[in-house]
């Protein structure tokens, strides 16, 4: 099986990203006294940006390749979410989740395609296995960021935008 480890270490970064902030997105929103439902809403609407990602994603993949699609996605959900952070309008938190949606998403949706493009029948099973698993390790690891900094302070918002870029 050829060399997958960027694919596998950007899945946890990707994992790192859906484990914290969604959680870390709804615990500040609160602290700001927003209701349930607008949380909920704020929240939630990052899936709109992973569904126009699934969709647009092999077009992007055609034009500039897998690695700058993933490189590209990462960044503008790292931007969009650690700028969550610096605004206090619900409608900007909105489009700041969806394009985060947007990126991680493309992330997502190319990765998987990669890594099956990458890989033999053989192999199939056993990579998408080590995927699964990166990107569940990343869902753990996000909330921990969470536990160990707080949500009060901008310091989660970075940390874990960070980690991806």
């Amino acid at each position: 099986m050829r060399d997958l480890s960027p694919i596998f270490l950007s899945t946890v970064g990707l994992g790192i990203s859906f484990g914290g902030y969604i959680p870390l997105v709804a615990l500040w929103l609160e602290i700001q006294n927003i209701s349930f439902l607008k949380i909920g809403i704020i929240t939630g609407s990052a899936s709109l940006g992973v569904i126009i990602s699934a969709y647009y994603g092999p077009l992007v993949v055609r034009k500039i390749g897998y690695l700058k699609a993933c490189i590209i996605g990462l960044f503008i959900g790292s931007i969009a979410s650690i700028s969550f952070r610096y605004f206090d309008t619900e409608i900007i938190w909105i489009c700041l989740r969806v394009i985060a949606g947007l990126g991680f998403g493309l992330h997502w949706v190319v990765s998987e395609a990669w890594l099956g493009n990458l890989v033999n029948n053989n192999n199939r099973t056993k990579a998408l296995s080590i995927y699964t698993s990166a990107m569940a390790l990343g869902f753990t690891i996000g909330p921990m960021i969470i536990w160990a900094t707080g949500y009060v302070t901008k310091a989660p918002f970075f940390i874990i935008g960070i980690i991806q870029i």
